[in-house]
């Protein structure tokens, strides 16, 4: 799953100069900054796992309980785009 990680008042929305990870158990995300002050996020997780997130509220749920310091960065409104989780 990719996510992205928009510019906040013009700059970046987290530190440029590190490499961002977020470990959880048996998946993790990751963000890599790009050249419009915008990091691109990717979720690794076992395909299962991803089975079971059906519905856009399922995504706000799931970052939420998982992820709950990068959902705001990468925009709640934005989460539930993704509830197909590109199959």
């Amino acid at each position: 799953m990719e996510l992205t990680v928009p510019p906040k008042d013009g700059d970046f929305a987290v530190e440029p100069n590190y490499l961002h990870i977020w470990p959880r158990n048996t998946f993790m995300m990751i963000a890599l900054l790009n050249l419009v002050k915008m990091f691109t996020c990717t979720l690794f997780m076992p395909f299962e796992e991803f089975e079971k997130i059906r519905s856009g509220d399922e995504v706000i749920c799931f970052f939420q309980k998982y992820f709950p310091d990068s959902a705001p960065l990468i925009g709640v409104s934005h989460l539930p785009e993704h509830s197909t989780m590109k199959r």
